[in-house]
């Protein structure tokens, strides 16, 4: 075959050779073709190996050797061909090792055959027999290849027609090929990893061979396919490699910082929000915010405010206010506002909003239901429904954009809880939760229970009323000067009002007189912290410990804070959670101890795993006047003995970090659409004004219309970018100090930031559909300290660097030490040189977020769901070393001149474990470097954990070259040919009819052998057996290689498919649904079943009904799914047996319960999965489907529980006999 015909062989099948690639390995040599392994993994090693040389005919047999002298081995051989031979030890001559004895027999070729072609008869076969001497010798016999279906025990067939063919040729064609393999050669210097990258004559990346491959010390040889990593077949020539060899890159955890005292793998509290609310029960301390997605927003502390354990709240409740009171056996939780995902539809639009009450025993924390509840939307009897007001253009409240619940206390079992709209207080049993009685009162506000039995309350903004049992109003004191957050009485009957003037506690007599206040005033600052200076003092309470808890409602940093018995100093604080992903990270690489945290600077002691808030970067948290929380990430930059922090996010910014511990804001640069989604879309009013000013063709025209919002103008894509810079030296921003440069439209900083490494500022722009590099270099500073930036056009004008390569997709960049930039792009990682030209290429396949969705389960050395680059540290003098975070909780480590160096920390999807070595999916924050004062490297990663990054040292480069020949080229292309013969068919799933049905135990014994198997990626096998009957369906269903088999802690169940190991069927029951449908229509169920409080139970989900009654609202942040029916199915039969790493299920469905006949002889569609929890069902970290492989989600409600129908395949029921 030319190497023309090659080429056009490898090209048409060039996609499918690349699928293979990932499936496993190709640079795999393999176990050694000479000898042919015979014995199963059970056995003692057997391996026979042939070699003809003229007219001698070798075959050598290897057994495994007896371990002391009372045993021997005896071997018989046949060998037949045209004649046959039978041969034993006596005839061998025999080599002896340590481990393994093998016997060399030797036959004449004219034994065996008379002509060349007689080698297409030759058949073996072989018997080992293990003979024990001494008084009562044992004879045990194991025979191979043989064909007369006898056991293995028995002794060696003497008849030649027994024994198994051998296809003789094949065997020599493949060790002839081995000497035209193409190889590269290499020493491991030590046991750990290695990755290797192939390049041509002119150092241009042509595969990336290895990456990151586990390889024992010594001399190694990897195979080389001969293809690029684009597929295509190389041509002839010499190419070089180059790589780096290391023990194994590993991160070793240290401690938290900023994120409480608690080691809890998920962050201790809230990531959406802060906490606001405090009480206690006389036993704990409980705290509450309103919204959370991971951590907690209900948490209960011991009295020393350690983490006891957490509470979730409900889906489809308000998430904007959540006020608490407990007992000794509940906690109550009574929300308002807006649900999870809710968005406002166009026109006049009406939304019930509600006020809602919720309990949980304080041990399980799990929600208990009520029995006589209002509630709806799916929760049934779990909620009970305090308030309802119509809000939205349509309703009788148009305008109304505020809170309808303002207070809640509790005296006894009666729960007093307070809205807006009517002036009401509702009472309500917290036996039974329904409202025994209602107070009006107008203006009433925050309440709080006193030792008698009564209640104070805020009326009017700053007034105090006393409330008795029989519903009596007496006016108590006028809160003159003071603007009340919050209240709570003491045990001595003492009040304490939140200020948010002062920002102190006020302490009144239970009289209502001023006795004194808590705390230094002043509220919101900058510069060096001041422990008993809070800052929006809200919810209190009184410990039985006597100690003042107080929670603030701040970012910079967030804190909950307890003050001493004599309300002298505070002497307990915990900070944190960090918000969502924990960004806004780094760490001074001459004081690596210095750590930035929650828009502050801390000081952190690993040896006793404390940090100390050192200073508060700015009075409002956030950076351009405010409406920037923080960065990803900060790297430092000295210039002439000033610190400069570099951001990058959605824009990059830069800052000064000055002598007293505050931030200043000096220069920021993104495209018009992402510097306002930096800002959430509501960016400083100078910036609105400045764009509207630059694009007043866009400024809406209806004066109603919105100008900031994501749906407002501010999101015209095709605008450019902008530039601002701190002219006038005052780190606010001004009109005039945007720069815009509209002409050329098409510009990008990526969705996760280019991350500069000084003062040069840089950004994509597109010329003539020509990606470019903009650099942006400050000419000095001017007389205010300020980077002397052109504006952004005459910045353009001054020049750009085309970019020399496929750079599609990307979602952000890097600049390291030797100016290079780093593009983590789709489909390769690229790195450029400062020029713009090509340096190297790694694949990069399943980029963000939604590439990671659809990635298979890891493989080594496969980068998937890369989201942006953790920092840059120097390695050596050709590069630095980069980290990136994936999606789905692992990191990836390369170098910035393209070797790719290993990965650190758990798959989410795989991981059982929760501890400090699995960060988590969607991990939207980190840091990573360098430090100079001890020349480790740290990363900053899981919500504020430190990790030192440890074998650094270990790293070794290498290099070599390769001669590839045509010869070599038309044996890799023959070997790819055999593996595409391995791709797989249309998947159908049979249904048999069975006339007996099964008994319902879990054991397969009463089941036929037919059954469809599945797994993820080589790993977590299923087996599932089908069968019906005229009134049920059958399902038996094996999963192996479960480590915590049919584990589900879900306190709710109709949420079991988030927390934990569950079996999930999917059909289609309805012919008459359109058959491409991307979405649920009448007819498509799920029925899952899962473990759930000592029992196992089903659910059916029917996604649509034309009953909403027991409607499920399922919510996350940015959407939500409601499934029209959710409801318990107690007729499915359900038999489970598991052991220590798998389990099996059984079921007996009736079709009556699903709401169908049987479908005897018809083809339905459909799909079959397996969801694997943690260890301890908590949350679920795989989900596993038979047709549907796009299942790699497990972070987000809404998507794991809604269906994807044209992902499922066929599932034939035979025809009923």
């Amino acid at each position: 075959m030319s190497l023309r015909q090659l080429q056009v062989m490898v090209c048409v099948l060039s996609t499918c050779l690349v699928s293979v690639l990932w499936a496993q390995p190709s640079f795999l040599m393999g176990p050694d073709p000479t000898w042919v392994v015979l014995s199963s993994p059970v056995q003692s090693p057997v391996a026979i190996a042939f070699e003809q040389e003229g007219n001698a005919f070798d075959v050598r047999v290897r057994v495994h050797k007896p371990q002391d002298d009372t045993s021997r081995v005896e071997i018989d051989l046949g060998l037949a061909a045209q004649s046959h031979v039978k041969l034993d030890q006596s005839k061998a001559q025999v080599h002896t090792s340590a481990e393994q004895l093998i016997y060399h027999f030797t036959v004449p070729v004219n034994q065996l055959i008379s002509q060349e072609s007689d080698w297409q008869k030759f058949a073996f076969g072989l018997a080992v027999t293990q003979v024990t001497t001494g008084a009562r010798p044992v004879r045990s016999i194991t025979r191979f290849h043989h064909q007369d279906n006898r056991a293995v025990f028995n002794a060696m067939s003497d008849n030649p027609a027994h024994w198994m063919p051998f296809d003789m040729q094949a065997y020599k064609t493949t060790l002839a090929q081995q000497s035209s393999l193409i190889t590269v050669d290499f020493e491991q210097p030590i046991d750990g990893k290695a990755s290797i990258v192939i390049q041509d004559a002119d150092g241009l990346p042509v595969r990336n061979l290895v990456s990151g491959y586990d390889f024992n010390e010594g001399s190694q040889r990897v195979l080389w396919d001969g293809l690029s990593d684009k597929g295509e077949l190389v041509t002839p020539g010499t190419y070089t490699w180059r790589g780096i060899t290391h023990a194994g890159i590993k991160p070793q955890y240290m401690m938290r910082f900023a994120n409480g005292d608690d080691n809890t793998w998920q962050s201790w509290g809230p990531n959406h929000s802060t906490f606001k609310e405090v009480t206690t029960n006389g036993k704990h301390i409980f705290l509450a915010a309103n919204i959370t997605e991971g951590g907690q927003s209900l948490v209960k502390l011991d009295l020393d405010g350690k983490f006891i354990q957490g509470y979730r709240h409900m889906h489809g409740l308000g998430i904007e206010r959540s006020l608490i009171a407990a007992d000794d056996t509940y906690l109550y939780v009574v929300q308002d506002g807006n649900t999870w995902g809710r968005r406002n539809e166009k026109g006049n639009w009406v939304y019930d909003q509600k006020v809602t009450l919720v309990r949980y025993d304080l041990q399980s924390s799990k929600p208990i239901n009520y029995a006589k509840a209002t509630g709806s939307v799916g929760h049934g009897s779990r909620y009970i429904t305090v308030d309802t007001m119509k809000v939205g253009p349509g309703s009788n409240n148009p305008n109304w954009h505020d809170l309808n619940l303002v207070g809640t206390a509790m005296v006894g079992n009666r729960l007093y809880i307070a809205t807006r709209l009517n002036s009401t207080i509702f009472i309500h049993n917290t036996q039974d939760g329904l409202q025994i009685d209602t107070l009006k009162l107008p203006g009433v506000g925050r309440l709080a229970a006193t030792p008698d039995g009564r209640i104070i309350a805020i009326v009017n903004g700053n007034e105090l009323v006393s409330i008795d049992a029989n519903k009596n109003i007496k006016p108590l004191a006028k809160l003159n000067g003071i603007d009340p957050r919050n209240i709570s009485v003491g045990p001595d009957g003492r009040i304490y009002i939140s200020d948010n003037i002062s920002h102190q506690v006020i302490i009144l007599t239970s009289s209502g007189k001023v006795h004194r206040r808590l705390g230094n005033p002043g509220g919101e600052y900058k510069g060096k912290f001041d422990i008993q200076r809070m800052v929006h003092p809200h919810g209190m309470t009184i410990a039985p410990d006597g100690k003042l808890w107080v929670v603030e409602d701040r970012w910079n940093p967030k804190r909950v804070l307890a003050w001493d018995r004599n309300l002298s100093k505070v002497v307990i604080e915990k900070f944190g959670s960090p918000q969502y992903g924990g960004p806004g990270t780094g760490f001074d690489p001459k004081h690596h101890t210095h750590i930035i945290a929650g828009q502050c600077l801390w000081e952190v002691d690993p040896a006793t795993r404390s940090s100390k808030l050192i200073s508060i970067f700015q009075e409002k948290p956030g950076m351009i006047d405010g409406c920037i929380r923080t960065p990803l990430y900060f790297r430092h930059h000295r210039v002439n003995g000033r610190t400069f922090l570099i951001g990058s996010s959605k824009a990059t910014f830069v800052c000064e970090l000055l002598a007293d511990g505050t931030l200043k804001d000096m220069a920021a640069l993104s495209s018009t659409p992402m510097f306002a989604y930096a800002c959430n879309w509501k960016p400083p009013q100078t910036y609105v004004d400045a764009y509207y000013k630059q694009f007043p063709e866009l400024k809406p025209k209806d004066a109603n219309a919105p100008l900031v919002g994501r749906g407002s103008p501010l999101n015209t894509r095709g605008k450019g970018g902008v530039l601002w810079v701190d002219r006038n030296g005052d780190g606010k921003t001004q009109g005039d100090e945007y720069s815009f440069y509209p002409q050329m439209p098409d510009v990008s900083v990526g969705y996760w930031g280019f991350a500069a490494k000084d003062l040069i500022l840089h950004m994509f722009v597109k010329n003539d559909n020509q990606w470019e590099i903009l650099k942006i270099k400050p000419n000095g500073f001017d007389s205010h300290g300020t980077p002397q930036y052109a504006t952004l056009g005459d910045a353009i004008k001054q020049g750009t660097n085309p970019i020399q390569a496929t750079m599609r997709g990307f979602q952000s960049a890097i600049v390291d030490s030797h100016e290079r930039i780093v593009v983590n792009a789709d489909p390769n990682m690229i790195g450029l040189n400062p020029d713009g030209s090509l340096l190297w290429q790694m694949a990069n396949p399943w980029l963000g977020v939604h590439g990671s969705h659809k990635a298979p389960l890891p493989q080594v050395g496969v980068m998937q769901g890369n989201l942006y680059f953790l920092g840059a540290a120097k390695l050596d003098d050709n590069a630095d070393l980069l980290m990136t975070n994936g999606n789905h909780g692992r990191f990836f480590m390369m170098t910035s001149d393209g070797l790719y160096v290993d990965e650190m920390f758990r798959d989410v999807r795989q991981s059982r474990v929760l501890d400090n070595y699995t960060i988590g999916g969607e991990p939207f924050g980190g840091y990573f470097g360098k430090a100079d004062d001890d020349g480790k490297y740290y990363l900053h990663a899981g919500n504020f954990r430190l990790y030192e990054i440890q074998n650094v040292n270990t790293i070794k480069r290498m290099a070599g070259s390769i001669d590839v020949t045509v010869e070599k080229l038309n044996v890799a292309t023959q070997r790819q040919l055999k593996v595409l013969e391995k791709q797989k068919q249309d998947k159908v799933a049979t249904v048999t009819w069975l006339d007996k049905a099964p008994r319902i135990d879990g054991n397969s014994n009463d089941w036929s052998k037919e059954q469809i198997n599945w797994d993820s990626s080589g790993q977590y096998p299923v087996a599932v057996k089908l069968g019906y009957d005229k009134d049920n369906l059958y399902v038996h269903a094996a999963v192996r290689n479960d480590d915590s088999p049919w584990v589900n802690g879900g306190k709710d169940w109709t949420n079991l498919f988030k927390t934990g190991d569950s079996l999930n069927i999917e059909l289609a029951l309805d012919p008459d649904a359109k058959a491409k449908r991307r979405t649920s229509a009448h007819g498509d169920i799920r029925l899952l079943i899962a473990p759930f409080e000592k029992k196992n139970i089903a659910v059916l989900y029917r996604y649509k009904s034309d009953s909403k009654q027991n409607a499920v609202e399922f919510a996350s942040p940015w959407r939500s799914v409601i499934v029209d029916s959710v409801t318990e199915l107690v007729d499915v039969q359900i038999g489970v047996k598991k052991q220590h790493n798998w389990y099996s299920i059984e079921l007996a469905i009736p079709f009556k319960a699903l709401g169908t006949d049987s479908p005897a002889g018809k083809v339905i569609k459909g799909d079959l999965g397996i969801n694997y929890g943690d260890s301890v069902g908590e949350v679920t970290r795989l989900r596993s489907y038979w047709s549907n492989k796009a299942t790699a989600l497990v972070n987000d409600v809404p998507g794991e529980i809604m269906q994807h129908p044209d992902m499922w395949s066929n599932i034939r029921f035979e025809d009923r006999p």
